[in-house]
């Protein structure tokens, strides 16, 4: 006779509460997968599910500021995973902070700032500010916004849509852009990998792009009239 061990129980997370339509909404997440998706109501939802070791699930503030996410016991590391959804309105300020954990994010006109360590990060949407930070995971931005920032030591940075303002930098991850739209200003830098940018300039677009050990292709419009710089 084999028997199997029961596993521990998942907590459900069912919560919600008012929100200001430009709130400043910050979100904790350590392992597991956050999903975020900008709507148009004023309000904040959260469903999902916490593994017991993983930590607790928290929601607080005002309608104005807010603060949620799974907060793990002070004297162990966690030792499961916490799977949320959230909506939150569009014109939200976000933060999120994140160890392991993969973070996908729909924004509308609001900000979304990410800083994490070993997860996957992808925002889409119409932000008129992004900015992402990481250590190991890879990122992935699709916007349609006014001004971005994607940093990270050995992920692949990979952008595509609509960007006035783009800065993205690695230390040994290839830089992946494709731009749909003309770009003012655009800044690229890798230490030992390579560069791929295909798109056009403003009239006074300005492009940099820089490595120490890799490749640069670029791929610009056969009409641009621009003066190059190359070293």
């Amino acid at each position: 006779l084999c028997t199997v061990p029961a596993l521990p129980a998942q907590d459900a997370v069912n919560a919600g509460r008012a929100a200001s339509r430009d709130a400043a909404i910050r979100i904790f997440v350590v392992t597991g997968s956050l999903r975020v998706t900008a709507w148009d109501k004023d309000s904040i939802a959260v469903k999902g599910r916490v593994d017991p070791g993983a930590g607790r699930f928290f929601l607080g503030g005002t309608r104005d500021a807010m603060k949620l996410g799974v907060e793990a016991a002070e004297d162990r590391d966690p030792s499961g995973t916490a799977d949320l959804d959230v909506w939150l309105p569009g014109g939200a300020r976000l933060w999120i902070k994140s160890a392991a954990a993969d973070v996908e994010v729909t924004a509308g006109s609001g900000t979304v700032e990410v800083t994490g360590v070993s997860g996957r990060v992808r925002v889409a949407g119409t932000p008129r500010e992004t900015s992402v930070e990481t250590l190991d995971g890879n990122v992935e931005l699709a916007l349609r916004g006014g001004v971005a920032r994607a940093r990270t030591a050995s992920g692949t940075i990979v952008v595509r849509g609509v960007i006035r303002d783009l800065d993205a930098s690695t230390v040994s991850g290839p830089l992946l852009i494709g731009m749909e739209g003309d770009v003012a200003r655009i800044r690229l830098e890798t230490v030992s990998s390579e560069i791929a940018f295909k798109g056009g300039l403003t009239p006074d677009g300005r492009l940099e792009a820089e490595t120490h050990g890799g490749d640069i292709e670029l791929r610009l419009p056969p009409a641009l009239g621009a003066a190059y710089h190359l070293v």
